[in-house]
């Protein structure tokens, strides 16, 4: 009881204060949003469940109230000045805690009960004194989803666990009633606090052992919805002063990580090439055994043998990756002794039921049987809870990261990175800008970053509501620019509700082609980038394996006056300054290997601070790529 009046101390307190910062509601347009908040569950039970394997057969009668949580989406359709209907959708989670004991007997119930919550309703606005007060009255359809139960019976010193199913679980169906208040945040953003109750009519199981259990709710939940409403684009106001903005400055980052401006771009054709590793993991959303289709060939037909043709291949590191199924594949029918072993994961919080990587190793094996000639003996599959190696297990990043399958072979050549050399490429230097924005508009709609070049759109960057707190970043990849001295064009435009505003400008190129570096006497070069060591999670130690990559590749393209720079990343995970130490730490491991095969080459390290890293840290593989060093070798021609 104390924390339902905490619930409702809270809700009193919200709409005490709504006249400090809400305006009044007299009618709003289609909105939808996100929905969730928190449940008081009173369950009243009264039944003597059949359990095997017990010595004495329990009975719950004791009334319980536990505290769960439920999250959705929302959707609100005005139909009259004083009413609208809305629709949510919510996973709710209501799961208890049954006690009972008997002298020497202590018996625990542990229930999780989680159902799918269609939830109509109608709410009624303008008919309290408080124009966006509202009443709500509707029902909820829950279907269940999750239904077990841990037993646990205590005797003296002897304790029995038992594990199962709740048998028969009921469709529940309860009325809801409620109340809440609209706060209009913004032009296009509502946020409502309601607080409301749920009576069943309908028990938790139609099991005679078990239907003598029902539980109202009380919820208090929260909703961030958006006004769909939009005006056609020939209504929008251009250039409104309350909504100014430029491009304050354009930077990059040297490489000693210090922040220069960008007075222009440097466009040099040399010999270019690059090492491609490949990241022997396959990452998955939580309790999804399916492999996603971007790691797969786009139809039945056998296609991963035009992957590995430099004119075919992605020329870049996430885009080889999404296809290292099919390399994998395809190198496997090619190399017939090799064996090949998948071993799926979990991340052992959201996840903790092992057939969920049984299924994920199986899915692999499965697409390479029917995809490849390989034999079926050639592939072992294994299940794992965490890697043996797993990520960080306190924060998302790593807890995603550990729902995976791991490939490993007894062949080195099922894993080795790819190499893609071209005759002529144009490098960008610095390789990655920096756009800061400016504007006075407390709000944003949408924003657009768009680059052109000799009318050629070479880059178009969106964003949401207020996401350019942070510099906007363009990764300049090979021969994205054309070949010509032409200067980048940029158009920055904001999007208010019914408003935009624009700025643009430009950056000038300085194009160096082969033949401008005979015109000049300008020394040809050729640089090799290897983005090969992937480190362990939180790691600097070079392993046996990126000791023989090094050796193989690295080594023997070291010439007579051959410069050497390595650049050490991280990933997001952790502290900013631990994070830059440990990418020095990564870039002088690589140093100090090279330098025991070859002493009298010119070596120098760096390390990169987490958020110059060089790819999407959003994503689980652009994490895993980012631990690495890359390792650029630079060789005049003669």
């Amino acid at each position: 009881m104390l924390k339902t009046k905490k619930l409702l101390t809270i809700i009193l307190l919200l709409i005490g204060t709504s006249n400090l910062f809400a305006d009044d509601l007299i009618m709003w347009n289609t909105n939808i949003g996100l929905y969730g908040g928190l449940n008081a569950n009173f369950h009243s039970p009264d039944f003597s469940p059949a359990i095997q394997g017990i010595y004495r057969k329990p009975i719950f009668n004791s009334n319980t109230t536990s505290i769960s949580g439920f999250i959705g989406a929302e959707v609100n359709i005005p139909i009259l000045d004083m009413l609208a209907f809305t629709g949510r959708l919510t996973y709710n989670a209501t799961g208890v805690e049954f006690t009972e004991n008997i002298r020497t007997t202590e018996n625990l119930l542990d229930a999780s009960l989680s159902y799918l919550d269609i939830n109509p309703s109608l709410k009624f606005y303008n008919i309290l004194p408080l124009n966006s007060l509202y009443l709500k009255l509707g029902l909820n359809a829950e279907i269940p989803l999750y239904k077990r139960y841990n037993f646990t019976q205590t005797i003296g010193q002897v304790k029995t666990s038992k594990d199962g199913s709740i048998p028969d679980p009921a469709f529940r169906l309860a009325v809801a009633a409620g109340i809440g208040y609209v706060f209009h945040i913004s032009e296009k953003l509502y946020l409502s606090p309601e607080l409301s109750f749920h009576f069943p009519f309908t028990k938790v199981s139609s099991d005679t052992l078990w239907d003598s259990w029902k539980f109202p709710q009380l919820r208090l939940g929260i909703s961030l919805t958006y006004d769909l409403y939009k005006k056609d684009k020939d209504t929008l106001e251009t250039h409104s002063p309350d909504m100014e903005i430029t491009i304050s400055k354009i930077n990059y980052y040297n490489n000693a990580g210090e922040l220069q401006d960008t007075k222009h771009i440097t466009l040099e054709e040399v010999e270019y090439g690059e090492l491609f590793p490949l990241v022997p993991y396959i990452f998955y959303d939580v309790n999804e055994t399916e492999t996603s289709e971007s790691y797969k060939s786009k139809d039945e037909e056998n296609l991963a043998g035009n992957y590995l043709t430099e004119e075919n291949l992605p020329n870049d590191a996430i885009g080889i990756n999404n296809k290292i199924i099919d390399i994998v594949g395809q190198r496997m029918e090619k190399d017939e002794e090799a064996i090949l072993t998948v071993t799926g994961t979990i991340d052992g919080k959201y996840e903790t039921d092992i057939e969920v990587s049984e299924e994920r190793a199986n899915a692999i094996k499965n697409y390479l049987l029917k995809t490849y000639d390989i034999g079926e003996n050639r592939i072992q599959t294994r299940a794992l809870r965490l890697p043996e190696k797993p990520s960080a297990q306190t924060v998302q990043d790593g807890i995603e990261e550990n729902r995976r399958v791991e490939l490993s072979s007894n062949s080195p050549t099922l894993l080795a990175p790819i190499f893609i050399k071209g005759d002529k490429q144009r490098l960008a230097h610095p390789e990655v800008v920096e756009f800061v924005p400016q504007t006075n508009a407390d709000t944003l709609t949408a924003w657009e970053l768009e680059i052109v070049q000799s009318g050629r759109v070479v880059k178009k960057i969106t964003g949401g509501y207020n996401e350019f707190s942070q510099p906007i970043r363009w990764h300049i990849a090979p021969n994205e620019l054309t070949a010509s001295q032409v200067p980048i064009d940029y158009v920055f435009t904001i999007f208010q509700d019914d408003k935009l505003n624009k700025t643009a400008g430009s950056i000038p190129i300085e194009f160096i082609s082969f033949a401008k570096k005979k015109t000049i006497e300008q020394a040809d070069r050729s640089i090799n980038k290897y983005s090969l060591i992937l480190f362990d999670f939180d790691k600097s130690d070079i392993s046996e394996a990126d000791k023989q990559i090094i050796d193989l590749y690295i080594i023997p393209d070291i010439k007579y006056k051959s410069k050497v720079e390595i650049f050490g990343f991280t990933d997001r995970i952790g502290n900013a300054e631990y994070n830059k130490r440990l990418a020095k730490a990564r870039a002088d491991a690589v140093k100090d290997y090279i330098l025991t095969k070859n002493k009298n080459v010119e070596v120098r390290t760096y390390g990169i601070d987490a958020k110059e890293a060089p790819f999407d840290n959003n994503t689980a593989l652009g994490r895993q790529l980012s631990r690495t060093v890359q390792v650029f070798l630079v060789t005049p021609k003669e």
